[in-house]
């Protein structure tokens, strides 16, 4: 990753600037003190041209950000000539302090660690997504080496990412050949590497079962920096360890509804039923929440679109006990959970300080006053 932060600057120092853009830049560095922030990218930094697409001249090269976590900083080295459409998208997140607050929610040993998506707020003791802005246009070139970052999207939409990023743990190059390829947009550089790795390395919860949100079921892979116990007892009857499955990993029993067309929604979270077979019903203590009778059809399932039954039969009590025994676990995990996440304090770009901005801009001056043509002798007569 070295080598590719040095190859990045080298091209920078490369560049050759014209001389209005060198005049427009002293007095962006001189003048941006004084007045004040204004609508741009960030603090002290020029907004961008019209256009999601066109990347604002002034904008530092190379232009690198910094994520504050709770495990150490992570500098990102940006790169808008090769994804100038999700370099400004990254940045609009940024600059509205929409990634200030959030956690990274998944990581996957020798893959990937993902952020970009949820916060999590003490007060309601909710986690939720982020507002999210369209999505940006996939826009593949760059390979998914160590130590890049890209933007996650929806499996076969080519066109979906919005906000959530990965950074590459190894070199997925496989990743350049799915679905026309993944936008790899930056890298991360300095010594940020090492809070990547450690990041990678933390403890899993099972998310679904450890949160009582309607998007459990996006955090099955979700690092923590100390593993949340068990509630005491035990998790009871539910034990995700012990889900029954179709053979095909990652696939939930659900209720389907008494008319036979769908599932039943989880009256706490909306989404799919997680039930165990291994409750039998002997210690429920009081009825489950969803109507039942005397008993309920239950298949396996992926998600809510895309369900087949193959169908059991499950008492009511067995249902009961199963939403027990689960809220209990939840219920006691996720304080444990919100207070263990890796958090993303703040995402800012760096700005020049005052005395860097007038230095520059007297050197910019000094290089164009040298820089003048002379004028010619007079020829004496």
């Amino acid at each position: 990753m070295e080598t590719l932060g040095r190859r990045r600057i080298e091209r920078g120092r490369r560049r050759r600037i014209g001389l209005g853009l060198i005049r427009a830049l002293f007095l962006a560095l001189v003048l941006s003190p004084v007045l004040g922030s204004g609508p741009g990218l960030g603090p002290g930094i020029a907004g961008a041209a019209p256009g999601p697409c066109t990347v604002d001249p002034l904008l530092p090269d190379p232009l690198q950000v910094e994520l504050a976590t709770s495990l150490g900083p992570i500098v990102l080295e940006l790169w808008p000539d090769i994804a100038p459409c999700t370099v400004n998208n990254f940045l609009a997140y940024v600059e509205s302090g929409r990634y200030d607050g959030t956690f990274i929610h998944r990581t996957v040993d020798d893959f990937v660690i993902q952020a970009g998506g949820y916060a999590y707020d003490p007060q309601l003791d909710l986690f939720s997504s982020i507002l999210r802005d369209p999505p940006v246009v996939n826009e593949p070139g760059a390979s998914n080496l160590r130590g890049t970052v890209a933007m996650a999207r929806i499996g076969g939409l080519v066109d979906s990412a919005t906000s959530e990023f990965f950074v590459n743990l190894e070199d997925n190059l496989f990743l350049d050949l799915v679905d026309e390829g993944f936008t790899v947009f930056g890298a991360v550089v300095g010594s940020s590497l090492p809070v990547v790795d450690a990041i990678g390395s933390l403890p899993r919860v099972e998310g679904p079962f450890a949160l009582n949100t309607p998007l459990r079921n996006i955090f099955a892979e979700l690092p923590v920096q100390v593993a949340p116990s068990e509630p005491p007892g035990g998790p009871g009857c539910f034990d995700p360890s012990a889900l029954p499955r179709t053979g095909q990993e990652g696939w939930l029993r659900a209720l389907v509804n008494e008319a036979g067309t769908g599932l039943e929604p989880d009256p706490v979270t909306g989404g799919v039923f997680a039930l165990s077979n291994r409750c039998d019903g002997s210690g429920a203590v009081a009825p489950p929440d969803v109507p039942c009778t005397t008993s309920r059809a239950v298949a396996y399932t992926p998600d809510q679109s895309n369900w087949f039954l193959a169908s059991t039969e499950m008492s009511c009590a067995a249902i009961a006990e199963s939403e027990e025994s689960l809220a209990n676990r939840r219920n006691h995990l996720q304080p444990q959970v919100a207070s263990a996440l890796v958090e993303v304090f703040a995402v800012e770009v760096p700005e020049p300080g005052v005395a860097t901005g007038l230095a520059w801009g007297v050197a910019m001056i000094w290089t164009l006053a040298r820089a003048r043509p002379r004028p010619c002798p007079r020829q004496r007569g």
